[in-house]
């Protein structure tokens, strides 16, 4: 199993946003998932990796995002982790 995990906008204030980070950590040890804590780290300072909602990432920053993903989940799949 494995769990991608988010952050909220900083605009949400230091308190909430550090208890929604830390529901990730808590859940994937309690279902006994690898965890990917931010999948869209790479992209998450460069708007460019958004599409206008400003939510979704574009077709352009998927292989950033599977750079960080497949390591976690290749082997999950019992899969060679090269790409």
């Amino acid at each position: 199993m494995l769990l991608l995990g988010m952050q909220v906008p900083p605009n949400y204030g230091a308190a909430y946003a550090d208890a929604f980070a830390a529901i990730y950590p808590r859940v994937a040890e309690r279902h006994a998932a690898k965890l990917v804590p931010f999948f869209l780290a790479p992209i998450a300072g460069d708007t460019r990796g958004f599409q206008p909602d400003r939510i979704h990432p574009t077709e352009a920053a998927q292989p950033l995002l599977l750079d960080v993903v497949w390591p976690v989940l290749a082997p999950l799949l019992h899969v060679s982790t090269a790409r």
